[in-house]
Parts: C-alpha cells; structure tokens; sequence
C-alpha cells in the first residue's frame, strides 16, 4: 500500500484527466485514491479508524462544516463537487498515510516524503525545459505540466514545488544518507520555483528553511551567542524584504508593473473578503458556501469602480489561506484547520521532524498571500505535511534527524 500511496504522490498532475463516472464527474487521480482506499480496507478486514478522540472529532467536525457549506451553496452541484474533492478525498487519503505508519518505523514516513520530492523534481525539469524552450507566459513565467490546464498560473507550479523544496533541502542537511540526491532535487526544484517568478513562494521558501535550520542547528547544540545574534538579524532583514515587496500602491496606474497590480488586486480582495465575512451574521458563521465564493464576489462588487474588470476575475480565492477557509466553509473549519495546523507544529517540533516542520511552514507562509489549499494536488500536499506531523513518533536511536 506504501508503493501505492508514493505512486500517486509522484503523479499527482494526473487530476488533470477529467471523466465521469455513473455521471458523477471525476478526476484519475481520485480514482485512485478510492481505489487505495478500498484495497486498505480489504487488506484491513474492516475499517480501522484512529482512536484518538481529538482527531477523530476534528475530521468529523471538518466534514461536518463542510456538509453545512454544501448545503448552503446556491449550486449544489459544484459544492458536492468540491467537497468531495478537497474535504473528503484528502482526509481517505490522510487515512491512508496514517495507516502505513503502525506497521513498520522508520522507512514509512521517509518514502511518503521522497514521493513528493521525486514529483516536484521531475515538475521543476519540466519547467527550466520549457524555459530553454522559450515556452512562458506573456510575462516570461513559467507554468510547467500545468501548462495543459485551462486558465493556469504560474503560481500553481511554485505552490507545488515550494513545500517540496524545503522539504529536500532539510532533507539533505539531516539525512545521513542520499546527500547528493538530495542536494541535486533541492537546486532543481529552487530553480523550478525561481522561474515562475512567485514572490510569495521565493520568500516563504527562504523564510521557512532559514527558521527551521536555525532550530535544528539550536537543538543540535551548535548555536553560539554571535550565531544568535547573525541569525537574528538575517531573520529581520528577510521579513523586511518580504514586506516591502509586498507593499500596497493604491496610486499605481494601469501599466504599473506585474508586482503592483497583484500586491494591489490582493489588498483589496482581501479587504472585500473581509467585509463579505463581517458584515453579515450568516457568513461570519456559515461562510458563502463551497465554490461560491468567486460568485458572491462578483455580485457583491459588480456595482464599484475596476472590480468587474480587474479584481473580480482574479478573485478565484481570497489569496489568504486562512479566509478561504472562512469563507468556503465558515467559522467552524476555521477553526478546526487552525487547531490541525498549530498540532501538526507542535507535534513536529517536539519529535524534531525538521522537514516536516520546514514544509509546512512554507505552506503557511504562501498561505499568507495564495491559497495552497483548493486545488486537486495541492490540498494532497497539504495534508501530507499535516498528517505526517501530526502523526509524527520520535525515534529514539536518531531522534528522527535521519527520518522524514
């Protein structure tokens, strides 16, 4: 079942093959998620669920919300839809992790973990090749494998191999083995998120790898006054940077640049999202329902200057992690992710999974200004990283320095 799990990680992309199935529309990569899924049931004898109340409930309350949303979408198709495919999907296949770690220790998580570096690096080829082709964007970015999809961005590439990059790069510095492969995948995949020209993804990728690397180095007890004081300043001169590329220009006219118009067309789809959720009781609570949200932003705006022709068409999400999951799903799974998320932390901190604490946080740190959440590959991602912190055991021979 590993192999099968790591087979689907590696091949991710192939949501992209659209079908239906009994006329329920359907993805390949679904498919194969139910079919691992039942053949760990069969391989089970039954349905084994984890006995941990506090997770138990926070699925069922996950699931929970997202049902409520579902039936408070004005589209009952598009919302059953989507909370198949980024509610229920993801946490069958966070089962599915969960149930390889029991059985054997110390090759389980690791393999998990190098499926997704194997998948961005052969992503990030695929994309410096695309380069040397001269196949980009009208503003020279890159798009890779998501090139044959609809309406891509360029964003969607980097939200893929960023978690995957930092991953690799703690990868190499605490693994005692594969250094060179390591090595290798970690200057492809940065390549690879260098050329989709995402800022947010750069950023949260150096930010992420600097944090945890100061702390595996701290907890390896390597770390002098000077060093603090070094990593100290690094650490401010860095978030200095991030803020000052992401200031706000309302002044900027049409023909501005690329970097003003998105930190502008962000600020204020975030400052719209803001006022949908607060100054209505019903969504503060509730949301606008599941794949509602770009709909009740065009309508809500269509009566105010530049939105139908500038902001609403970009208002697919509320380029903030944390309000799409406010307002797709409500206060409820706010709160639920926000306390997965925080376990996830605290659970990899303390049994020192440092790759896992570092890909997470580059997760979090991209959902400050995207939203890395509800597309078919990367809502995948993002419960790899949050159930195998979750899920995380220290390992008392290597303290896991060597593992995930």
């Amino acid at each position: 079942m590993l192999y099968l799990l790591s087979l689907i990680i590696i091949f991710l992309p192939v949501y992209m093959v659209r079908f239906e199935v009994l006329n329920i529309p359907t993805t390949l990569l679904e498919v194969l998620i139910w079919l691992a899924f039942l053949i760990q049931i069969v391989l089970d004898k039954k349905l084994i669920l984890p006995k941990n109340i506090k997770i138990y409930l926070s699925l069922g309350l996950i699931i929970l919300a997202g049902t409520i949303s579902t039936l408070i979408a004005p589209d009952k198709n598009i919302a059953l839809g989507q909370l198949k495919a980024f509610i229920i999907d993801p946490i069958i296949f966070a089962w599915l992790i969960w149930r390889t770690q029991p059985r054997v220790s110390k090759v389980r998580p690791t393999i998990i973990c190098d499926s997704l570096i194997v998948s961005s690096t052969l992503m990030a080829i695929l994309a410096i090749s695309q380069k040397c082709l001269d196949i980009t964007t009208n503003d020279g970015r890159i798009v890779g494998i998501f090139s044959f999809e609809a309406n891509a961005s360029a964003n969607y590439l980097a939200m893929y191999l960023a978690p995957a990059f930092a991953l690799s790069t703690l990868r190499f510095v605490c693994s005692k083995r594969y250094k060179i492969y390591y090595l290798i995948a970690s200057i492809l995949i940065i390549i690879g998120v260098y050329l989709t020209g995402s800022r947010g993804a750069i950023l949260a990728d150096i930010i992420a790898v600097f944090i945890v690397l100061w702390q595996y180095i701290a907890d390896k007890n390597k770390i002098s006054k000077v060093y603090k004081i070094g990593m100290s300043i690094g650490l401010a001169l860095l978030l200095l940077i991030a803020t000052y590329l992401a200031r706000v220009n309302l002044s900027a006219k049409e023909g501005s640049g690329r970097v003003s118009n998105s930190n502008n067309i962000r600020y204020e789809i975030w400052k719209t999202t803001l006022k949908i959720e607060t100054e209505n009781t019903k969504n503060f609570f509730l949301g606008v329902g599941l794949g509602n949200y770009q709909n009740y932003f065009t309508n809500y705006t269509a009566d105010q200057g530049n939105y139908p022709e500038f902001i609403s068409p970009r208002a697919l999400m509320p380029h903030n992690l944390f309000l799409s999951f406010w307002v797709q799903g409500g206060l409820l799974m706010l709160c639920v992710f926000i306390y997965l998320i925080i376990l996830a932390f605290i659970k990899s901190y303390k049994n020192q999974k440092y790759p896992i604490l570092a890909g997470l946080l580059t997760i979090i740190i991209i959902g400050l200004v995207d939203t890395p959440y509800w597309k078919n590959d990367l809502v995948i991602i993002f419960w790899i990283f949050l159930t195998l912190g979750i899920v995380s055991k220290p390992d008392n021979n290597s303290k896991l320095i060597s593992q995930n």
